[in-house]
């Protein structure tokens, strides 16, 4: 019985973990080199994906205010495709 309330106790903590794409990254914390997960908003669009010490940086969508889409592999900042 200890170990099932361990168990149930502990569930929400693996779907907790790590970090979460609506997370608002600020041009603050790119500056600062953030690593992890989240949504960057700025004047040339809307980047929801991977960081890598302040760049886009994995897989991640950028949206404009246009509505084009570039959604897939980013490196370095850099959109490299799908």
């Amino acid at each position: 019985m200890k170990k099932l309330i361990t168990i149930l106790l502990c569930l929400p903590l693996l779907f907790s973990c790590g970090d979460d794409l609506d997370k608002e990254i600020t041009a603050e914390m790119l500056t600062d080199g953030y690593t992890g997960k989240g949504t960057f908003t700025y004047d040339v669009g809307k980047y929801v994906g991977e960081f890598k010490e302040g760049s886009f940086h994995g897989q991640g969508t950028l949206t404009t205010p246009s509505g084009k889409i570039a959604k897939g592999l980013w490196e370095n900042g850099e959109f490299i495709g799908e």
